[in-house]
């Protein structure tokens, strides 16, 4: 589908690079202070994806619908926004309680697992303990891992690496 202000930058032939550098510097700058952040942001996107897709739309004919530029615009600013928002961490409550370990029903076993997180060094590792009902280990496993993920990421790994 051929859409406006895409189309007539392909039949035009002209390109970011027969710009005056000046122009988008003024451009951009004009941008930033008369429109809020977040139209601000998009534009900046836009301008990206444009560029980004420029070899498509000038030497294959080929150009993007602006419905298209734009709501992928929105969509990808949602998107870094949200994974790069700072999350609250809450404070423990003094009155928590901690779970001691309790024995399994017998003729049956426990299996114990756990992830540690080393964010400064970049990487994790997984363990596992398996005892029976008096409490005697029976088992036990351990795997460091070169890589950072969340801890519901972690502790998914640790049963998948179990099973």
């Amino acid at each position: 589908m051929l859409c406006g202000v895409a189309t007539r930058l392909r039949k035009s032939g002209e390109s970011f690079g027969n710009y005056n550098a000046s122009l988008v510097l003024d451009f951009l700058l004009s941008c930033r202070y008369r429109l809020v952040t977040e139209k601000f942001e998009v534009v900046c996107i836009i301008l990206w994806k444009h560029w980004y897709l420029r070899d498509n739309i000038v030497h294959r004919s080929l150009s993007l619908c602006d419905f298209y530029l734009v709501s992928w615009s929105y969509s990808f600013l949602e998107d870094y926004q949200s994974a790069n928002k700072r999350v609250d961490v809450l404070p423990l409550e003094e009155n928590m309680v901690s779970n001691s370990w309790s024995p399994p029903v017998e003729g049956l076993f426990k299996l114990n697992n756990g992830a540690s997180i080393d964010e400064k060094g970049g990487k994790m590792s997984i363990g596992i303990i398996i005892c029976n009902g008096d409490g005697l280990v029976l088992g036990s496993g351990a795997q460091p891992i070169n890589a950072l993920f969340s801890p519901l990421v972690a502790e998914a790994m640790e049963v998948f690496w179990v099973l």
